[in-house]
């Protein structure tokens, strides 16, 4: 058995996808068949960069994984790159601030609920147009570079946290987003940085972005935003080869083969 820790949003929970037919699953059902080895999985979730690395390590501390696919989201990085920020306090109370240096570090982790993982709804022409303005002025104002440096120097003290507890460490990059040509824009220039920056690195590094599969098949719901099943096979697809390369290399000779009646992943929640 290999411990496996999730750090990302509602993908391994996410509504509107059967179990069997999310990423992690499909690659736990193939790594069974093909090495012999259970994979036991947890997870946790982060919708700040400042808190991303705290909810690592009390992932890392309370379940001993050996392995982490850390998931770079979208969102809180987006959130970075706008000018204005919208956020709530401790008594839900909605507030602005002015977006100056990228920093995320006086927001309030959102709790998970399963709502977040269900398929948004459209928002109006207006709230758009707002939203595009306000990417667009941080854009202009080279907020999303700060945004970008944010993710970089974050990536590096996980990456050098796992290190120092000899973890397996595979980051994964940001999803696309259909649902705005300047979202998406913004995400392929994070992408772009992340992949070369992390090419030649001891990290592993896996790249997701796109909105079409191979044969034409959309990648994402109607909403943009969230991965559709054909998403979670391609991630599969993307992610399985980085991590049986890690468990021959390191684990099979210390795990026993087990039936493939043995075969369900044990799966919790943080």
């Amino acid at each position: 058995m290999v411990k496996t820790g999730i750090v990302c949003g509602c993908l391994p929970t996410q509504a509107g996808i059967e179990k069997p037919a999310m990423y992690h699953q499909v690659i736990a059902t193939e790594i069974l068949r093909q090495t012999g080895v259970v994979l036991q999985v947890s997870s946790t979730w982060y919708t700040t960069i400042a808190e991303s690395k705290f909810k690592t390590i009390s992932l890392i501390e309370k379940e001993k994984p050996e392995i982490i696919l850390y998931h770079v989201r979208p969102d809180p990085y987006l959130k970075l790159c706008k000018l204005i920020i919208r956020y709530s306090d401790s008594q839900r109370q909605f507030h602005l601030m002015l977006n100056r240096n990228a920093d995320d570090s006086k927001l309030l982790e959102q709790r998970y609920e399963p709502r977040n993982s269900i398929a948004r709804k459209e928002h109006s022409f207006l709230k758009k147009m707002l939203r595009n303005f306000n990417l667009l002025a941080g854009l202009v104002l080279r907020i999303n570079k700060k945004a970008i440096r944010r993710e970089l120097n974050m990536l590096n003290e996980i990456s050098a946290y796992c290190r120092d507890q000899s973890i397996f460490l595979i980051l994964i990059g940001p999803a696309s987003r259909p649902r705005s040509k300047l979202e998406n824009f913004l995400l392929h220039r994070l992408e772009k940085i992340l992949s070369v920056k992390y090419l030649t690195s001891p990290d592993c590094y896996v790249s997701c972005f796109g909105t079409h599969g191979n044969a034409g098949e959309n990648l994402f719901m109607d909403d943009g935003v969230h991965v559709s099943k054909a998403g979670h096979q391609r991630m599969a697809q993307l992610i399985f080869p980085v991590m049986e390369n890690i468990i021959r290399k390191h684990f099979i000779d210390q795990t026993r083969e087990v039936n493939h009646s043995d075969a369900s992943m044990l799966f919790f929640n943080e």
